[in-house]
């Protein structure tokens, strides 16, 4: 789309000069010089783990230069890196209208475009794949990209530049900033739980292939990812890439999406009046900062711990896809729209239900109808859906591994209901601030947009509210829409509101930053001391070799599943991946320290050794009964993160044996049957 300063959602926008994208690029080069310099320092901060059982962990002493200051800039230098690229292309295409767009634009250039470049690199130039190289590599493709820019502006081309980039973009590097200082020890030291280690693998297996999925040789992991789950694995693959394979390099993403989504929600604001206030964009950092720290703690299957790595990375990049195509249909911009859909629908399967409830609201809601872009988009969805049944084919026929199936289909998950479980409304309503979400009841005070934002955020909200097992992060999107139609809303707009609603907005934050506040903020590493005195014998894991994972099913009988019902107030338990991820993998004989040994079965056993478990060839053996004996009755602090959040495991896993506590639950599966039976 051409740069037009009529047009409503750009009336405040500047001509781009050379000035303009040479200070851009300047500060991004600083920006992002901690990550190229010193690619390594996530990797020192990971080695550094035993720290987190200090008294203080939060406190690293004489290392508070490096933990605070030195480590969160290399972290916010990477996310700036990678999202360089991206801001050039997008601004190239004339979507620099304002600071939201171009940052939403530029997401999804980058998703692409450093996403390519990391494949390519990696079968063609394996050598410049990984560590500063790899790093290098992209400073010099968004250097290119700039050059393109500088070029265009000195021309003269009519590309817009955002106005008052600067205040706006401030909380944009101060937020994360902080974030990464503050949340050091969560970040780099806590040992992977079951979803995060899943990720992780994920991620890594994009080192040596250019698709994130597993053979059938690999055993029970190869089901995640699918088609409609795979897209989280692609950036997070660059941060591991660049930062070496540690817990930090997994999580740090979570940065660049946060920016995603605060793009998306400030694009429309920019719709609706031109220009996105500072103050507003502090508070609705203040909003994403307060969800971070939910999804950090709060969110997770796992009784000891919630992980960064997954779910909060997956959920975030999905929202920040679908808010983005919201505001390209809105914009009536065809290939964006396009493109936003594709990514939405490959980030989770329920972007596609959210895409759906969009296409209706806006239909209903909105006036003039954004017809052309509402037609994009249902077109790209058609299209994904197609895509995803011709995928497998294609991929077998070039001998790569087919997508896994591990989300079961939406309609399943309708089996078990219930209804009045109403504290799930403050599954929604707190990690937004409280405000936003209780605004939607204010109607006559939303524009069309901000309605239809409203009835997809309650529409989704219903969907999983009535769902009998279920788990906070499955309330992701019912956080972050709200926020979107608020910050568009009347109460934002009109002069005799708008401090009012910006005192309520701070005190949101704040009463429900004290409601959200974890019960335990000591990193859990528990995991790695296991790690420590299990020893490997299995070749490949540096390759991600199918075999070095199909292994780690023999450690199901270490411990058992953090899914049984013994778990974790009996016994001690959790994901196989996670020990198998720290295991020692020096080769030969087991360290003395050793006590469990993972090997081959047709290996020799160490000496004393009692085998416990066979399984995919692999065996199992414990050196000392009852120090396992003891191992597997470890008392962990849990559940993870604050009351308010915490679910009956009987509510997580559909089928559990455990007693679910709470409002009644009704299966449609056994009424059914009783039906036909009369």
């Amino acid at each position: 789309m051409a740069f037009s300063p009529s047009h409503p959602a750009v009336a405040a926008a500047e001509r781009a000069s050379t000035p303009h994208a040479l200070r851009a690029l300047a500060a991004l080069a600083a920006l992002a010089a901690p990550a190229l310099v010193d690619p390594d320092a996530l990797q020192r901060a990971s080695e550094s783990w035993r720290l987190a059982e200090n008294a203080q962990p939060y406190w690293p002493g004489e290392r508070v230069l490096e933990s605070w200051l030195w480590t969160p800039l290399v972290a916010l230098g990477a996310c700036t890196l990678f999202l360089a690229p991206g801001l050039a292309i997008a601004a190239a295409c004339g979507a620099a209208t304002g600071l939201g767009r171009w940052l939403m634009c530029a997401l999804a250039a980058s998703l692409t475009s450093v996403s390519a470049l990391a494949c390519a690199l990696g079968l063609w130039a394996p050598q410049l794949g990984r560590g500063a190289p790899f790093g290098w590599c992209v400073a010099a493709f968004a250097a290119l990209a700039w050059s393109g820019v500088v070029l265009r502006a000195a021309r003269g081309a009519p590309l817009p530049w955002p106005p008052r980039l600067a205040s706006a973009l401030a909380p944009t590097l101060v937020v994360p900033f902080v974030l990464f200082a503050l949340l050091g020890p969560k970040f780099h030291w806590e040992s992977f739980n079951g979803d995060g280690v899943h990720a992780f693998e994920s991620i890594r297996l994009l080192l040596v292939q250019p698709v994130p999925f597993w053979s059938e040789s690999a055993g029970n992991i190869r089901g995640f990812p699918g088609p409609t789950s795979m897209l989280f694995a692609f950036p997070g693959a660059w941060f591991v890439r660049l930062l070496g394979e540690n817990e930090g390099a997994a999580r740090v993403s979570i940065a660049l999406y946060l920016a995603g989504v605060f793009g998306a929600i400030a694009a429309l604001v920019e719709h609706a009046r031109g220009v996105l206030r500072a103050s507003e964009a502090w508070l609705i950092w203040g909003g994403l900062a307060l969800y971070l720290l939910v999804m950090a703690f709060s969110a997770s299957y796992d009784p000891y711990s919630a992980d960064i790595a997954l779910p909060a990375t997956q959920d975030t990049l999905l929202v920040a896809c679908v808010l983005a195509a919201v505001v390209a249909s809105l914009r009536g911009e065809r290939a964006w729209t396009a493109l936003f859909t594709v990514l939405s629908y490959t980030s989770l399967p329920s972007g596609l239900m959210l895409l759906g409830l969009w296409l209706v609201a806006a239909w209903l809601c909105v006036r003039p109808r954004p017809t052309v872009g509402l037609v994009a988009l249902g077109v790209a969805l058609v299209t994904c859906v197609a895509a995803t049944r011709v995928a497998p084919v294609l991929l077998d026929a070039f001998g790569l591994p087919q997508p896994g199936g591990e989300y079961e289909s939406l309609l399943s998950r309708f089996a078990y209901l219930q209804v009045a479980d109403v504290r799930r409304t403050l599954f929604a309503l707190v990690p937004c601030g409280l405000f936003p979400g209780l605004a939607l009841l204010a109607w006559r005070r939303f524009d069309g947009v901000s309605r239809a934002l409203a009835l997809m955020s309650l529409g989704y909200f219903a969907c999983f509210y009535v769902q009998a097992y279920i788990s906070l992060h499955q309330f992701v999107p019912a956080m972050l829409l709200p926020l979107a139609a608020f910050w568009r809303s009347g109460f934002v707009a009109a002069p005799a509101s708008a401090r009012g609603a910006r005192l309520l907005t701070v005190a949101g934050l704040a009463l429900c930053l004290w409601l959200s506040w974890p019960t335990s903020w000591t990193p859990l590493v528990h995991a790695r001391r296991i790690g420590e005195r299990l020893h490997a014998h299995v070749e490949g894991y540096q390759l991600s070799a199918p075999a070095s994972l199909a292994a780690a099913s023999a450690l199901r009988h270490l411990f058992p599943s953090g899914f049984s019902p013994q778990v974790p107030d009996e016994l001690y338990g959790g994901s196989p991946y996670i020990w198998n991820r720290y295991a020692q993998r020096a080769g030969g004989e087991p360290a003395p320290t050793a006590d469990y040994w993972l090997a081959p079965e047709q290996l020799e056993p160490p000496p004393g050794a009692k085998r416990v478990g066979l399984e995919s060839g692999f065996a199992l053996y414990v050196r000392d009964v009852d120090k396992w004996r003891v191992d597997a009755h470890k008392q962990l602090p849990n559940p993870p993160g604050a009351e308010l959040y915490a679910i009956d495991r009987g509510r997580l896993f559909s089928g559990a044996k455990t007693r679910s506590e709470g409002p009644a639950i009704y299966d449609l599966r056994a009424l059914r049957e009783r039906w036909m039976r009369r």
